[in-house]
C-alpha cells in the first residue's frame, strides 16, 4: 500500500525539519498499526539530506548481516552496487524492522528522459512544450 501520510505548508524547508517530520510520521503510523518499510523523496536538497541523515546502514553492512537469510534470493556478487551506499535504518518503534530509503522513481525517470531528449541541444534552444 502506498499513500501520502502527511503534507505541510511552510515558507521554507531544511533537512532537519524534513527529518523530524519523517520520524514523527513513522512513529504516528506505527501507533495506528501501520509499519513503514520504505521512505523516499524527490531530489530536492532537503529531502536528500533528511534521508541520508537517517540511513546509517550501508549496502555492505546490509548484505553482510542478511547474507544467510537472503541466500536463496540474492546473488551476492552483484556488480555495480556501491558498498558505502546508505540504504536503510531501523524502525524507531519496531527496531527489528528496517526502513529502506529511495528516490522518487517518477522523478528519476523524468530526469533521465529529459537528459536523453536534450542531450544534443544547446541549452538556450530547449523546447519545453
Amino acid at each position: 500500500m502506498q499513500f501520502m501520510a502527511a503534507r505541510y505548508s511552510v515558507a521554507s524547508l531544511d533537512g532537519d525539519f524534513m527529518g523530524s517530520k519523517i520520524d514523527e510520521v513513522i512513529v504516528a503510523l506505527a501507533m495506528h498499526g501501520f509499519i513503514v518499510v520504505m521512505t523516499g523523496g524527490d531530489g530536492a536538497a532537503e529531502n536528500r539530506f533528511a534521508l541520508k541523515a537517517r540511513a546509517y546502514i550501508s549496502a555492505k553492512d546490509f548484505f553482510a548481516t542478511y547474507k544467510e537469510t537472503l541466500a536463496d534470493f540474492i546473488d551476492y556478487d552483484i556488480v555495480g552496487i556501491m558498498p558505502d551506499l546508505p540504504l536503510a535504518f531501523h524502525h524507531p518503534v519496531h527496531t527489528d524492522i528496517l526502513i529502506f530509503v529511495g528516490g522518487d522513481m517518477p522523478h528519476a525517470i523524468k530526469k533521465f528522459v529529459n537528459a536523453l531528449e536534450v542531450s544534443g541541444w544547446p541549452s538556450h534552444s530547449r523546447n519545453l512544450r
